[in-house]
């Protein structure tokens, strides 16, 4: 269905103004030339301000439905609820193509009114097959890139009865010459790789094969670790996310399965989602560090280190009896860790604090 000759353009998405990735996107300007045109102008805001005052521009409109595993709806540009929008064309404008069946993930389809010839710029980004939308939706384009951005999105946002409740935003957006870079990487002048392996072969010829992904994960969390030392925790953070897509990648090759027993490939799992949950400690995200650390723990009953930042997650959740079962949990794995015996002291110091403080409480309550 894609052509040479459509246009690409690109979405940036972030979450919480933290940015997740881009999707690239092929547009069907032979099948529906309105819908494509209409949707590439829009990326690029080249037509300036609309006859209700905002910006003919996705740049910092949002997503706002999402219906996880089957598909997210964005686009409208003037009150960014789904509740408006606007099209180059001044109004609506008429259907085009209504006979490609929205039967697969990834499609562009045009949002409208329920009723014909009623598009503005709202549209919908098929995550499965949506059959619902066929014969009334307008399929103006196809992803090209980046689907696992929009599936990612999803996994890690709040959603309650299909509205985010963290803000997923179009950060930045616009058109890609030809022969033009993609943009998949993270661009931060450290890490060449694609931020999602899904797009590994967009944009190298060479096949990521087990032993390559294998070093590029070490190699991401390497750039990680340097984020760390420098105290920069969410570029930390965003590389152990990386590290570990890549991880879930490799999970699904076939050597995995014949090296899935390898004690250095389980130990880097643990590695990873243990970095991750110092930087969510260093955050004070202490539930995201709970749940990483009892990942560990679920991985490696034995690994001390999995206790040791849970109970730090414990303790700065203010649950320190349960904190300092973990810390004796840790030091009975591994005593020979000072850094150990000392949380374990902090942890009853705690606990003697807390134990003080309420009983102060009862006594000038009963006075």
């Amino acid at each position: 269905m894609v052509t040479c000759t459509d246009p690409l353009v690109f979405l940036d998405f972030a979450v919480n103004d933290e940015k997740i990735g881009r999707v690239v996107i092929s547009l069907f300007k032979d099948k529906c030339p309105l819908a494509a045109e209409n949707f590439r102008a829009l990326c690029t805001g080249e037509k300036g301000i609309g006859t209700k005052g905002k910006p003919l521009h996705y740049k910092g409109s949002q997503i706002h439905k999402y219906i996880p595993q089957l598909m997210l709806i964005g686009g409208d540009i003037i009150d960014f609820n789904g509740n408006s929008g606007e099209s180059i064309y001044g109004s609506d404008f008429e259907d085009e193509d209504l006979k490609t069946m929205h039967d697969t993930e990834g499609f562009i389809s045009m949002v409208n009114r329920g009723v014909p010839n009623s598009n503005n710029s709202q549209f919908v980004i098929t995550l499965n097959s949506c059959p619902q939308l066929d014969g009334n939706n307008v399929i103006c384009g196809v992803v090209r890139a980046g689907l696992k951005v929009l599936k990612d999105i999803g996994e890690s946002t709040n959603i309650c009865d299909d509205k985010p409740m963290d803000k997923i935003v179009i950060v930045d957006c616009g058109e890609l010459g030809a022969g033009e870079n993609w943009g998949l990487d993270d661009n931060d002048g450290v890490d060449k790789y694609v931020t999602y392996p899904e797009d590994w072969n967009i944009v190298n010829s060479n096949k990521l094969e087990y032993e390559k992904i294998l070093n590029i994960i070490k190699e991401i969390k390497g750039f990680g670790n340097a984020f760390f030392v420098k105290m920069n925790y969410v570029k930390a953070e965003k590389k152990y996310k990386k590290a570990l897509r890549y991880y879930e990648y490799m999970n699904n090759m076939e050597e995995f399965v014949e090296n899935e027993n390898n004690e250095e490939i389980k130990e880097l799992k643990c590695i990873l989602l243990l970095n991750l949950a110092t930087v969510k400690l260093y955050q004070k995200q202490y539930k995201e560090a709970h749940k990483l650390s009892t990942d560990v723990i679920m991985l490696d009953p034995n690994n001390y280190k999995g206790f040791l930042r849970r109970g730090q997650a414990y303790v700065g959740l203010g649950e320190y009896e349960k904190g300092l079962e973990d810390f004796q949990k840790a030091n009975e794995i591994n005593s020979l860790d000072e850094h150990v015996l000392k949380e374990v002291e902090k942890a009853k110091n705690l606990i003697k604090s807390y134990k003080s403080s309420e009983k102060d409480l009862y006594k000038r309550m009963f006075k």
